[in-house]
């Protein structure tokens, strides 16, 4: 299933068609903020799931969001991916992978503490308000 999801690209790629219809016509505030909508979360907030998928398939998403910089930038299809992605202040996709990660497990970490230790926590509130 994750892999006809990838295949497909429909969804990714509907939104970077969007982008370059309308990229004639609106400001580049506005083709951010479409790109900020339609297309980052696929990539933002699927990456947990998507983030063990093959190098094969995780090549094809990083290089969705290398056309989608390409776009917004109006660069040349040759253009290094790397740069545009370093001036467009976003990470490839393995480093957000990572940090999406690290987020999920320090917010799990949060929740189990909070669950485990609630009496410790009330009684350190207690007494810090006394």
């Amino acid at each position: 299933m994750l892999t006809e999801s990838i295949n497909d690209e429909e969804d990714q790629d509907t939104g970077i068609g969007a982008i370059k219809r309308i990229k004639p016509f609106v400001s580049p505030e506005i083709l951010h903020c479409t790109y900020n909508a339609l297309v980052s979360p696929y990539f933002n907030y699927c990456s947990i799931i998507w983030g063990n998928c093959g190098r094969t398939l995780s090549e094809k998403l990083q290089k969705l969001k290398n056309r989608a910089a390409r776009i917004l930038i109006s660069s040349f299809y040759d253009a290094d991916a790397g740069y545009l992605l370093q001036q467009l202040g976003w990470k490839d996709l393995i480093a957000q992978r990572q940090i999406q990660v690290a987020l999920m497990v320090f917010k799990l970490s949060i929740i189990w503490f909070l669950t485990t230790y609630p009496l410790c926590l009330l009684s350190a509130v207690r007494q810090a308000m006394s």
